[in-house]
C-alpha cells in the first residue's frame, strides 16, 4: 500500500446519539487559493458477460426486479450493501441484450466524509476488497484485469471567502465552451452529453447529515464524465488499469484532471474579477 494511506483520517465510528464529526483536511487560512487535494468522487465499473461468473439467483441481501421495455423482458439483480461503500447491478445492455455487471463506488468516501483519494494504490485496494467480498460470500468471480470505465467523477474542495450566495450572480453569468449551465438550488452546472461540471455548497451538504466541524464555506468544484465514450475520447483508453494511473493529482498525463483544473480555474477567476472577491484569505 501507499504510503500516502497514512494522509487520510478514518470517520469515528457513531452511535445514533454521537454527532458525526468531520477532521479538517486542510489548515488554509493562509494559503490563499484552491486548497485541498483533487480526488476520485466517482467511479464506475463494468464487466462484459465473459469477464463474470455467478449463480444467477436472487441471493440474501439481494434485490430484484422485471423490467419492461419495447426490445421485451429482462430481469435485474442489485446488491448495495451500505457498509461496504458500493452498488452493483447485473442486467443486459439493450443494445446487444447481453448482460454485464456493473460496479459504482465513492473510494473517498471510505475513508472520510469530504477528504478525496486520488491514490491509485487506495482505490485498487478498496475495489480489491469489493471483489473478495462478492467471492466469499456468494461465490462471484470477477476478471478485474479486464474492467473498463463507464463513469468518473473528480472533485476539488475549494474555502470560499464569503457564503456561496454571495457568488450567485457571477457563477449563473460563467459559461463553459460548448456547454449548456443551469441552476438548482445551491449548485450550478456545465453540461454536455458526455460530461458535466458542477459547482455546489459542500458545507450544506454535510451539515445536512449532521457532520460537524466543517471547513467554514467549504464548496466543491466536480468534473464528471458521464460515459464510456467519454472516458475513451478523454483518455484514449477506457480499461481501468489506464483511468487508475491517471487519476493521481501528480500525473501530468491526466486529461481530466487537467479540464477539473481549467473549468475549477475559469470559474474562481470569474468570482474573483466580477465580484471583487478573493477565493481564499491571505
Amino acid at each position: 500500500m501507499s504510503s500516502k494511506t497514512k494522509d487520510f483520517s478514518i470517520k469515528q465510528k457513531n452511535t445514533k446519539n454521537q454527532q458525526k464529526i468531520a477532521i479538517p483536511l486542510y489548515n488554509n487560512r493562509d494559503c490563499g487559493n484552491s486548497v485541498s487535494e483533487f480526488g476520485c468522487d466517482k467511479l464506475k465499473i463494468y464487466l462484459n458477460k465473459d469477464q463474470f461468473a455467478w449463480k444467477k439467483e436472487r441471493s440474501k441481501g439481494w434485490g430484484q426486479k422485471t423490467i419492461t421495455k419495447d426490445s421485451g423482458i429482462t430481469e435485474q439483480f442489485f446488491y448495495n450493501p451500505p457498509a461496504l461503500g458500493f452498488n452493483l447491478d447485473i442486467s443486459k445492455d439493450e443494445r446487444t441484450q447481453e448482460e454485464y455487471l456493473s460496479i459504482t463506488t465513492n473510494p473517498s468516501k471510505i475513508f472520510h466524509s469530504y477528504q478525496l483519494t486520488n491514490d491509485p494504490d487506495l482505490i485498487t485496494e478498496h475495489l480489491g476488497k469489493i471483489e473478495i467480498h462478492l467471492k466469499n460470500e456468494f461465490g462471484m468471480e470477477l476478471d478485474m484485469e479486464k474492467a473498463k470505465v463507464s463513469r468518473l467523477d473528480l472533485a476539488h474542495n475549494i474555502q470560499l471567502n464569503h457564503p456561496m450566495a454571495d457568488y450567485a450572480n457571477v457563477l449563473n453569468s460563467f459559461r463553459a465552451k460548448r456547454q449548456i449551465g443551469k441552476t438548482h438550488d445551491d449548485s450550478f452546472y456545465w453540461m454536455n452529453k458526455t460530461r458535466q461540471g458542477i459547482f455546489y455548497n459542500k458545507h450544506k451538504e454535510l451539515s445536512e447529515q449532521g457532520i460537524t466541524n466543517i471547513p467554514e464555506n467549504l464548496v466543491r468544484m466536480e468534473y464528471r464524465i458521464l460515459n464510456g465514450g467519454g472516458i475513451e475520447t478523454t483518455y484514449k483508453d477506457n480499461r481501468l488499469s489506464t483511468i487508475l494511473l491517471n487519476t493521481d493529482a501528480e500525473s501530468t498525463n491526466s486529461a481530466s484532471i487537467s479540464c477539473l483544473n481549467n473549468l475549477s480555474g475559469k470559474v474562481c477567476l470569474n468570482i474573483s474579477i466580477i465580484s471583487g472577491f478573493d477565493i481564499g484569505e491571505s
